[in-house]
């Protein structure tokens, strides 16, 4: 009786990699699939992207670029809160992608937390720290948080790239 037993645990142990091996291989395909499906979708219609996109994050919770994906589809759907908390997500697992930074930036600045927005503009800058448009939105999210001192900063250095283009000039 005892040999039986073992012979089942030995099926199973040989059963579960390959098992898994196959999950894992499936969650690969079908996550690159909802993902391209999502960005089909993106221009004309961001609600349903959004979900293509979360669904391809679950299959991948560990793929940056499927949770930004999500991010950035929650953003120009409108659902900012959403929109911040995937590409937290996305932040974390790549906390060197300048633009999933300046999107979190955005996202917190839509979702009317400037002071969270302020933190997410300046690590962008960190990783990139001539970035025009890390620059304003900076700029605008001290702003809106209150700070004049700190939204003047980065409009100076922006004038002291080209105090041409800007007119600020007196």
């Amino acid at each position: 009786m005892k040999w039986r037993v073992v012979v089942w645990i030995l099926r199973i142990a040989v059963i579960a990699p390959i098992l898994y091996g196959v999950w894992c291989g499936a969650a690969y395909f079908l996550g690159r699939h909802y993902f391209r499906q999502g960005m089909v979708a993106f221009a004309r219609d961001p609600a349903s992207a959004m979900q293509q996109f979360a669904i391809a994050a679950k299959l991948q919770p560990k793929n940056a670029r499927y949770q930004a994906a999500h991010g950035r589809a929650a953003l120009k759907a409108g659902r900012f809160p959403q929109a911040a908390a995937s590409l937290q997500r996305a932040a974390h697992l790549r906390p060197d992608d300048f633009g999933i930074w300046h999107d979190l930036g955005q996202a917190y600045l839509k979702a009317n937390a400037p002071a969270e927005s302020v933190r997410a503009y300046k690590r962008a800058l960190e990783i990139r720290p001539n970035a025009e448009l890390a620059l304003t939105g900076l700029a605008e999210a001290a702003s809106q948080a209150g700070d004049a001192a700190a939204a003047l900063e980065p409009l100076r250095a922006l004038y002291a790239r080209s105090p041409k283009d800007v007119g600020l000039a007196g």
